[in-house]
């Protein structure tokens, strides 16, 4: 439970932060993709935006959760011993 609060909620949080500043700058019936307006409501864009950036963030903290490993505890999930002895 620990390593997921500490994945989900920075994450979160900076999400909030990101959507709130980048809808700060631009309309969400401004955007486009391609030359194509979106065809989505304002709401829809927000939380598509939300959850992507709540996505992509997420992602970063676990990376940094899985490098963050030491040797013995990566020893131990994969079963091999480099012969300490």
């Amino acid at each position: 439970m620990k390593r997921a609060v500490l994945l989900l909620w920075p994450s979160f949080m900076l999400s909030v932060v990101v959507t709130g500043l980048f809808f700060a700058f631009f309309d969400p019936q401004e955007l486009s993709i391609q030359g194509q307006p979106l065809e989505l409501s304002r709401m829809q864009t927000y939380t598509l935006t939300f959850f992507g950036a709540w996505f992509f963030f997420a992602a970063c903290s676990w990376l940094t959760l899985f490098f963050e490993r030491t040797a013995e505890q990566v020893d131990h999930l994969t079963g091999h011993d480099h012969g300490n002895a």
